[in-house]
């Protein structure tokens, strides 16, 4: 059964009917989904005769690098204002994607906000802003690229998806799953991903890209985290990972080195909430992770200035490290 409904299949179907100067945005600091979802609407959008340009708000991560056309992308560099500026101005059509607050595009945002241009949502993340002509929102979708799957099927069926795109939808849907283990899985996540393997795709070695991938200094700073940064709230089934400047620099931290470290004191059975904070230039940046149904992204969107899923959230502090821990641990008295 589709997952996205029928009108906004039509309405987006519409605006696909002739050529358009498109171009596809997804969050900062791009994963596997955000990737996935944008690679793989974007060679299904120039088969079918549009121009696309895909612009990514920061860097990706390096264990990335083989998805299809990823050279192709453009990152965002306060040098290339003149052309993005050029590229917003002649464009037609922005498709945002993982992401439904403007905000969350960072630098982008008011080439954005400045466009002219028809702007589609598709997202599965909850409490969406009022900034798009078209918004397809649906929270209970495992994953950006479930939907963009979805999306490509009730247009064109299943022969439009090639081993590309294949590869890049079937990234975001086992990274944004976790390998199939969160809530967020449904049976119509392992029918697309049955759907996907008759496309000539190697399941294990995408796996091997998104998880086995690790650098030697990646899993050092790992076991430092655990070992020396993390704490125990036993009463409340909490554990906390924090990353101060000395541990960046100790461990010559990269684009994409700490994703996933938030999900590892989840392993141990009585953990059910997972923290971890990372000190930035400007801010201390938040992710939580939960099991079960113990809801995190209320916690963040009211205390963080943040938000996402039920199990998976992110937010923010503008106090010092220490001051957003100090903080952290009063609030969780009377929460959870």
């Amino acid at each position: 059964m589709p997952i996205i409904s029928s009108n906004h299949i039509d309405a987006i179907k519409q605006v696909l009917m002739s050529p358009q100067k498109v171009i596809i945005l997804s969050h900062y600091n791009p994963d596997g989904d955000s990737l996935g979802s944008s690679l793989g609407l974007q060679r299904y959008l120039q088969q079918n005769g549009h121009l696309v340009h895909n612009i990514y708000p920061s860097k990706y991560p390096p264990y990335y690098q083989w998805m299809p056309q990823l050279d192709q992308a453009i990152i965002f560099n306060p040098n290339l204002k003149d052309r993005l500026t050029k590229i917003f101005e002649e464009a037609s059509l922005i498709i945002c994607l993982d992401f439904n607050s403007t905000n969350r595009i960072n630098d982008l945002e008011p080439f954005l906000i400045g466009s002219k241009a028809k702007r589609i949502m598709i997202d599965h993340h909850q409490h969406p802003e009022d900034a798009f002509d078209i918004a397809c929102s649906y929270p209970s979708a495992s994953s950006t690229c479930e939907l963009i799957f979805d999306l490509i099927v009730s247009l064109s069926g299943t022969d439009a998806i090639d081993e590309s795109i294949a590869a890049a939808l079937y990234t975001g849907l086992i990274t944004d799953t976790g390998g199939f283990q969160f809530s967020s899985t449904h049976p119509s996540s392992h029918m697309m991903a049955a759907t996907l393997y008759t496309k000539s795709i190697q399941p294990q070695e995408i796996f091997n890209h998104c998880f086995n991938n690790f650098s030697l200094n990646r899993l050092k700073l790992f076991g430092h985290c655990i070992a020396n940064n993390m704490k125990i709230v036993e009463n409340k089934k909490l554990a906390y990972i924090w990353i101060d400047h000395e541990t960046k620099n100790m461990f010559n931290i990269q684009e994409g080195d700490t994703e996933g470290l938030v999900n590892y004191p989840l392993k141990v059975a009585n953990i059910e909430i997972a923290v971890l904070f990372k000190e930035d230039t400007d801010r201390i940046r938040i992710s939580f992770r939960s099991k079960n149904k113990v809801d995190v992204s209320e916690f963040s969107r009211t205390h963080f200035s943040g938000g996402g899923h039920i199990n998976a959230a992110g937010g923010s502090s503008k106090l010092s490290l220490s001051d957003t821990l100090t903080h952290f641990e009063e609030l969780i008295q009377t929460s959870f």
